[in-house]
């Protein structure tokens, strides 16, 4: 029997659009039923810059088996424009997701550059947590965030901050969060979106998931260097190094 990654450890990429050469035969299945062939978890980042019907989103959940996880980007209307000012328009964004059922993963809300920290985001992050109970990860890219009572505040809230490579600070692949969940966004160094990780690289992040096996932590790890396509190939080594691992049981 094949061995599998255990269920609290999901490895993907951002979308779904597998290389030529990964992709599994057969032309009467879509894409994401291909995609879901290979990985047990996808990153959505349409939603960044879109709205999907809510349909669209029960489709999808239809397409994928049971033990699939999407994480979804929150709308830029939510983060870049509004600047976490009004709930009001998240409120809105979970209500399109919710189709996804028990295979919606973690909401994913990535920060502007330029936006720094500000008393007024704990009204948000309260709302957040009266409206929606399930896993949030917060990206933030300026470095106001990563003061002790804004950890602080995000552990009250059950909001685990990403792990980014390039990181915003601190040791490339260290988890930034204490919490139940840990969540890796590896976008490709040194260039960004298109760099692939060495073997050596990858068995850095390996090691961090060895660490989380240990103390039963949910991890998803997503390679987001899509642009030279890239991002399968990396999340299939990393699969590899997961299942053959002495350490993970498989």
């Amino acid at each position: 029997m094949k061995a599998a990654i255990q269920v609290h450890i999901r490895i993907g990429t951002a979308g779904w659009q597998l290389p030529a050469d990964l992709r599994p035969t057969g032309s009467d299945r879509s894409a994401l039923t291909k995609y879901a062939e290979l990985f047990n978890a996808v990153e959505v980042n349409s939603s960044f810059y879109r709205y999907h019907m809510p349909r669209t989103y029960a489709r999808w959940a239809a397409s994928v088996p049971v033990d699939f996880r999407f994480a979804v980007k929150m709308h830029r209307d939510v983060t870049h424009v509004q600047r976490l000012q009004r709930f009001a328009v998240a409120k809105g964004f979970l209500e399109s997701v919710s189709p996804l059922g028990d295979r919606l993963g973690p909401v994913l809300v990535q920060l502007p550059p330029s936006l720094a920290y500000l008393d007024e985001h704990a009204d948000f992050f309260e709302a957040l947590r009266e409206h929606h109970e399930g896993e949030v990860v917060l990206e933030p890219r300026h470095a106001s965030w990563n003061a002790q009572e804004v950890v602080q505040l995000l552990a009250k809230h059950r909001i685990t901050r990403v792990t980014a490579d390039p990181p915003l600070g601190g040791e490339r692949f260290e988890p930034l969060s204490d919490g139940p969940l840990a969540y890796f966004r590896l976008h490709g160094s040194p260039v960004m979106y298109r760099s692939a990780y060495s073997a050596a690289e990858l068995e850095l992040v390996a090691g961090q998931l060895r660490q989380h096996n240990r103390t039963g932590k949910h991890v998803y790890v997503v390679f987001d260097n899509t642009a030279s396509g890239a991002a399968a190939s990396n999340a299939l080594a990393l699969r590899e190094l997961v299942k053959h691992s002495p350490r993970i049981r498989s």
